[in-house]
């Protein structure tokens, strides 16, 4: 899987990270990523070293797939003092929705074999969305299972996910503990225009306001703004940031412009901007941050992609600004190399080129470049679809509902990787 324009005839390998050290001017190395695949190009293993002093395996992670090529098992390995692995199992129904997750604990030497954590139950609707999960967590002194946590999605006429509410389970008074709720709402064309944040309060019993987040869109249905607001403690709606978006001639998004809401004057100020540009064949070649100080715009940070001639990212390099001799400094660096895939010598050509950013996001909003109109599907690790939609050429904004961690995207026979921190 890539998210940086490959042709389709390569896996990712590995992946090494540096640092830049200003004493004594050179790259010092970071964590290194060595990937394997089996002869369907699904990724089987994964090894993390860590550079501390000499190379040091910390992590594995082997996976396993069944005959669909639906993830079944994944162990993860953890190498330091003691052994200490965790292990996952996935059964999926006959549409391959994901109904049983489990997970089981090995830590030598207080645990000498695989035993029972936690296991997720989910169900869905009759249209294959999420209706509710349920987590239970195994209870060693007792050997059973007990309630943990679950998840509850309403849907409107149209199948859009309006709320989704969170609860616990407290073994206390034996009974499931509100946690908090979100509220959605969509336009005609099924875009998120407004999400609600509302934590459940156990002095008074209810439910009370925390965030909110408008969107708008414009005539080519791409995000046009997003605006964030806090609920204070006077019980008022307090604006906190408002972001602009815009796009090139290609419909790919050009920059991101930044506002802070200005309390004692009551308008919104310019914080800081992204820009965004591209090569010839429309790939992301650069970003550039950007601060608003004394009334003008100064550098702050830099990200330059280099790839080789089938589009693949190479190197990542990070760059900060350095006021004292006004030019970029380098921070860190990020290396990648790839294997031709196991296709009998035969590769199939990507149905669209996909690039996404930012990637990681520290959001639910990630951009995604596409160059034609095809449809897409977001999973989670565990092969289950999360959200799916329709890629128009050029920038897409994606707004997507779920929790922190890794996503897949999926279009046509292109694929890439979504972290959401």
């Amino acid at each position: 899987m890539d998210d940086n324009y490959g042709d389709g005839t390569k896996n990712m390998i590995g992946q090494r990270h540096y640092f830049w050290d200003v004493n004594t001017v050179k790259w010092t190395n970071g964590d290194t990523f060595n990937m394997s695949y089996n002869n369907q190009n699904l990724m089987v293993r994964t090894n993390w070293h860590k550079a501390d002093g000499p190379w040091k395996l910390k992590l594995t992670t082997k996976q396993d797939y069944d005959a669909n090529k639906r993830l079944s098992v994944r162990i993860d390995s953890a190498f330091s003092s003691s052994i200490y692995g965790v292990k996952y199992t996935f059964t999926y129904d006959a549409k391959g929705n994901e109904i049983l997750a489990h997970q089981y604990l090995f830590n030598l030497p207080s645990i000498s074999n695989w035993t029972d954590e936690y296991r997720r139950t989910t169900t869905y609707t009759s249209f294959d969305s999420e209706n509710t999960q349920f987590v239970e967590s195994y209870n060693f002194t007792k050997s059973e299972w007990g309630n943990y946590n679950r998840t509850l999605h309403s849907y409107n006429s149209k199948n859009y996910d309006t709320a989704t509410t969170y609860q616990e389970w407290d073994p206390q008074k034996n009974l499931w503990k509100k946690l908090s709720m979100y509220f959605y709402k969509f336009n005609a064309n099924g875009q998120e225009t407004e999400s609600l944040y509302q934590e459940y309060d156990d002095v008074t019993q209810t439910f009370k306001n925390k965030d909110l987040t408008y969107y708008s869109y414009d005539a080519s249905k791409r995000i046009a703004t997003r605006e964030e607001l806090q609920f204070d403690i006077k019980g008022i709606w307090v604006y906190k940031w408002k972001y602009y978006y815009s796009y090139n001639a290609q419909g790919l998004l050009d920059k991101v412009l930044r506002k802070i809401w200005n309390t004692y004057d009551g308008v919104w100020e310019d914080h800081s901007t992204v820009k965004y540009t591209y090569d010839g064949n429309n790939r992301l070649q650069e970003e550039l941050d950007q601060l608003m100080q004394n009334s003008s715009w100064k550098n702050s940070n830099r990200r330059s992609y280099t790839r080789d001639a089938n589009g693949y990212h190479t190197r990542i390099l990070y760059e900060t600004w350095n006021n004292n001799t006004l030019s970029f400094q380098n921070t860190g660096a990020t290396n990648f190399w790839y294997e031709t895939k196991k296709v009998s010598g035969i590769h199939e050509k990507p149905d669209v080129k996909l690039n996404v950013y930012p990637n990681p996001s520290s959001n639910s909003l990630v951009f995604i470049n596409a160059d034609k109109n095809i449809a897409y599907e977001i999973y989670d690790l565990q092969g289950k679809v999360v959200q799916q939609g329709k890629l128009q050429p050029g920038t897409n904004s994606i707004i997507l509902n779920g929790a922190k961690g890794n996503y897949i995207l999926k279009a046509g026979n292109s694929s890439a990787v979504l972290v959401i921190q």
